[in-house]
C-alpha cells in the first residue's frame, strides 16, 4: 500500500520546487518589540473586494488606544500554472473527532469535490491530519487525466461519483501506470480512513492542530500570494477570549469561573497565528456535524476567533458544488497591516483590535484581538 505523502515533502511542488524546510521558522511573536501583521479584507457595499489601498486608508486601535501603522501590504491570491489558476487547499482534520470516526460520507464528499473541481478546471490540494501528522493525499501538480482515472477506479470499487461521464472524457492513454497506481492507492486509503479515531485528550488535539498549522506555514511561506485553506474539523477545544490572561479548554468552566488559563498553549496559539499571517495563509473553517452536542456548539466561537485571526471565516459545508461556486469569493486579495503592539512587562494579555477605514462605504473584516506576550528575558 502506498503511504500518503508527508505534507512537507509534497507541497514544495507548488512553491516552485523549493527546498523543504528542516523546521518551522522562528516566529516574531515572543517579543512585543517585534512588528506584528494582522489580516484585513476590505469589501464595498456590493460585497466586492477592494484593491489598491494603502496605510493612509486605514486606522487601528489596540485596547482602545490608537496605534501607528508601519505598512499596509496588499497580497493577491496564489496562482499556479501557465493560466495562473487559483488554488484551494482542503484539509480533513480527522484527529478532532475525539476518538470517533469521521462522519459517514465526509471522505466521499471530499473526493467528489476533487472530481467536480477537476472537471471545472479548479485546482484543489487534499490533505489529512491524522494521529501520524499531516499528510498530502492529492497535490495540485497531478495532471487532471491521472486524477480522473484514479477517481474512476475508486468509483468502480463502490459507486459515489455524480460526474463519471465528464471524468471519462478527461482520461488519456498516456497515463504512467506506476504514478496512476500510487495516486489511486492514496485516494483509496483516504476513502477507507483509519480503523479507529485519535485517543488523545482535548489539549493533545489542540497542540497537534497547532503543529499542523505551523508545518503548513513553514512549507508555504515562500510561495507568493495569499493561500486559502479549507479546514474541515469536528472540534476546536479552546475558548480564546474567555479570560484575558490566556486560552482555556472548552468544558473547563466551573460556575462563573471560565477555567484555568493555559499559558504555554496561549503563546503557541498566538505564535501559530502570526506564522500563518507571515506565510499569507487564511484558514476557512468548516465544522463537521458530529455527535458532540453542546460541546460542538461551544467550540464554534473559538473557531470563529481563530479563522478571523488569519483573514478567514467559518463556512458551512452543504455540498461540494456549493464550495466550488465560492472559489472566487475565497481566493481574493487581502491586506496585512503591520504595527507594534503595546509592551507588557510580564505574562500574556488579550488585547482587542479595531480596524477602521477612512471611506465609510467600505467594510473591513479583521481580527477582534490578539495575545500580547511579554518579551523573554
Amino acid at each position: 500500500m502506498t503511504r500518503c505523502y508527508c505534507f512537507r515533502t509534497v507541497l514544495v511542488v507548488l512553491v516552485c520546487v523549493l527546498n523543504v524546510l528542516g523546521q518551522t521558522p522562528a516566529g516574531n511573536v515572543l517579543s512585543t518589540d517585534s512588528l506584528i501583521s494582522i489580516p484585513v479584507t476590505v469589501k464595498n457595499q456590493n460585497g466586492v473586494p477592494v484593491v489598491g489601498l494603502d496605510a493612509a486608508n486605514f486606522s487601528l486601535s489596540e485596547g482602545g488606544q490608537n496605534r501607528a501603522l508601519e505598512s499596509a501590504q496588499e497580497v493577491g491570491p496564489v496562482a499556479v500554472g501557465k493560466m495562473n489558476d487559483k488554488v484551494l487547499f482542503l484539509v480533513l482534520d480527522a484527529i478532532s473527532m475525539m476518538g470517533q470516526l469521521v462522519p459517514p460520507g465526509t471522505r466521499e464528499e471530499c473526493l467528489q469535490l476533487l472530481a467536480s473541481a477537476t472537471t471545472k478546471g479548479v485546482r484543489i490540494s487534499l490533505s489529512e491530519l491524522d494521529r501520524d501528522g499531516l499528510h498530502v493525499i492529492h497535490e495540485v501538480s497531478v495532471p487532471s487525466s491521472r486524477l480522473a482515472s484514479s477517481l474512476l477506479q475508486l468509483d468502480d470499487d463502490q459507486h459515489f461519483l455524480v460526474d463519471r461521464d465528464q471524468l471519462q472524457a478527461m482520461q488519456t492513454a498516456a497515463v504512467e501506470k506506476a504514478l496512476l497506481a500510487a495516486e489511486t492507492d492514496r485516494l483509496r486509503s483516504f476513502r477507507r480512513g483509519a480503523v479507529d479515531g485519535f485517543k488523545g485528550g482535548a489539549s493533545d488535539i489542540f497542540l497537534m492542530q497547532l503543529k499542523a498549522f505551523q508545518e503548513m506555514a513553514g512549507v508555504l511561506r515562500r510561495a507568493q500570494g495569499r493561500k486559502t485553506v479549507i479546514w474541515l474539523t469536528g472540534y476546536f477545544p479552546v475558548d480564546v477570549t474567555a479570560r484575558e490572561d490566556g486560552i482555556v479548554l472548552v468544558g473547563s468552566r466551573i460556575g462563573h469561573d471560565p477555567g484555568f488559563a493555559l499559558i504555554p498553549e496561549s503563546i503557541d496559539y498566538q505564535r501559530t497565528v502570526n506564522l500563518l499571517n507571515d506565510a499569507h495563509i487564511s484558514i476557512f473553517l468548516i465544522q463537521l456535524e458530529v455527535v458532540f452536542g453542546r460541546q460542538a456548539s461551544q467550540t464554534r466561537f473559538g473557531l470563529e476567533q481563530f479563522a478571523q485571526s488569519t483573514g478567514g471565516e467559518v463556512l458551512f459545508f452543504d455540498a461540494p458544488e456549493k464550495l466550488l461556486k465560492h472559489v472566487e469569493d475565497l481566493t481574493t486579495s487581502y491586506y496585512l497591516l503591520a504595527f507594534r503592539p503595546e509592551t507588557i512587562r510580564t505574562g500574556i494579555r488579550w488585547k482587542s483590535l479595531k480596524v477602521r477605514l477612512n471611506e465609510q462605504s467600505l467594510r473591513a473584516m479583521s481580527p477582534s484581538g490578539l495575545y500580547v506576550i511579554a518579551p523573554t528575558k
